[in-house]
């Protein structure tokens, strides 16, 4: 596995002296941003009652090393900010660590609340840190191996006369924000993705619908959409598909064809205002709505538009049963036949 620590917005750590307030931080990335910031004076500041680490703790305890703690029941947060101002003169910096906690994978900030409004009350010049690890969020179809360990967003320097809890949270989300659109898989194809997932998911994985109680597997949801994106591709001529589908197997097989059909799939909100739908259909600007008869007949005072722009999914099954016993007949099921299928539904 990569070790390989990515950095962005470095030009955003400032000159002079500053509190940096990553929203976590592990000791390999403490050090890399010690490193950073080689030949500046460093400072390690911790609440008094985090939860470190033993080999972070043993960092911190070097005789060579200056680490300080502050309370976050302190009722007189301003002077210790005076007295951690001691610690930026000549460009120093003070590098928080919000230590361990317990956390959902991908979660930006690991610091208590209380913590973090003593943190802006100190009065310092601020600068919040996003700390990423993409393999928490990767996606089934990404090759770990190749994802970087760790990545450390610098958002801009907030002024000690301007730094609040809001502002630290609006910079952090703003640096997280440019971590992920930096992401290799945002460059790929949304389709392919899903195909990718679905083949690689397809027998082992199932989609639970509570409308009817059905399990189907992510196989037999592929293959129905890939068939009947064919069905798409002729019946539409637009770039936008309209879907009028509860959630539930329909609704997926649904936006998985329009996809297939290289296609934008628009689910539509059936409860909203008849004039808020109406807005909605003319400004999607789609030729053609994918629904079911027995939801048509569910809600009759919706404004649904004419049939002859309604392509219904149960008159298609028939059609995408005998299309999908052909190919298998024919050995057109395998995986790599799917793959061009798909794309060449994508390069129409």
């Amino acid at each position: 596995m990569s070790k390989k620590i990515d950095i962005l917005g470095n030009q955003n750590i400032p000159a002079q002296g500053a509190l940096i307030v990553p929203g976590r931080l592990n000791l390999s990335e403490a050090l890399y941003i010690e490193q950073l910031l080689l030949g500046r004076k460093v400072t390690w500041l911790c609440e008094e009652n985090v939860v470190l680490d033993a080999a972070t703790r043993n960092v911190l305890e070097k005789p060579d090393t200056t680490a300080v703690s502050f309370s976050a029941n302190d009722t007189a947060p301003a002077a210790i900010g005076e007295t951690l101002k001691e610690h930026l003169k000549n460009n120093g910096v003070i590098i928080f660590i919000p230590g361990d906690v317990s956390a959902h994978d991908g979660e930006c900030c690991h610091i208590p609340a209380p913590v973090l409004k003593q943190l802006c009350a100190l009065g310092l010049p601020t600068l919040p840190v996003s700390v990423t690890r993409p393999e928490e969020t990767a996606l089934a179809t990404e090759k770990t191996n190749k994802l970087a360990n760790s990545v450390l967003s610098f958002a801009k320097l907030i002024p000690a006369k301007n730094i609040s809890v809001a502002l630290w949270r609006e910079g952090l989300l703003a640096a997280e924000e440019i971590a992920f659109s930096a992401r290799e898989f945002l460059n790929g194809s949304l389709p392919v993705a899903l195909l990718a997932g679905l083949k690689k998911h397809g027998s082992s994985t199932k989609l639970f619908d509570g409308t009817d109680d059905s399990a189907t597997s992510f196989d037999k949801l592929l293959g129905a959409a890939i068939a009947f994106s064919a069905e798409i591709r002729k019946q539409t001529k637009k770039k936008r598909v309209g879907i009028l589908l509860p959630p539930g197997k329909g609704g997926m097989v649904a936006n998985l064809a329009v996809l297939f059909a290289g296609k934008i799939p628009v689910n539509i909100n059936f409860t909203s205002s008849h004039s808020a739908v109406q807005s909605s259909i003319r400004q999607a600007d789609v030729d053609k709505f994918i629904t079911a008869d027995p939801f048509v007949r569910k809600i009759p005072a919706f404004p649904w538009p004419p049939n002859r722009d309604l392509i219904f999914v149960h008159t298609r099954k028939s059609r995408i049963s005998a299309v999908l016993v052909s190919r298998r007949h024919l050995g057109l099921m395998r995986p790599f036949t799917v793959s061009l299928l798909v794309t060449e539904g994508l390069m129409r």
